[in-house]
């Protein structure tokens, strides 16, 4: 996820807000996001509240992290 551009995986409907928002993913993007997704990008369609904890959020990206091929590199 880190390193591709938002709202650009093949096979998913994004909303039009999640289209327009732009820029690849970054660490910081991600963490954010999980926190609030409709904060971070007004207009989302996702249905998901967030994560208030940061560790929780955290442990996420972590996942994430570890499903890429080439994992983008911690800052």
């Amino acid at each position: 996820v880190v390193g591709r551009p938002k709202g650009t995986e093949p096979g998913f409907d994004y909303s039009p807000a999640m289209k327009e928002k732009g820029g690849n993913w970054t660490y910081t993007d991600l963490f954010e996001f999980l926190r609030q997704p409709a904060m971070f990008v007004p207009g989302t369609k996702m249905g998901f509240a967030g994560l208030p904890r940061a560790q929780d959020r955290l442990n996420v990206i972590a996942f994430l992290r570890m499903q890429a091929d080439a994992p983008a590199p911690l800052p």
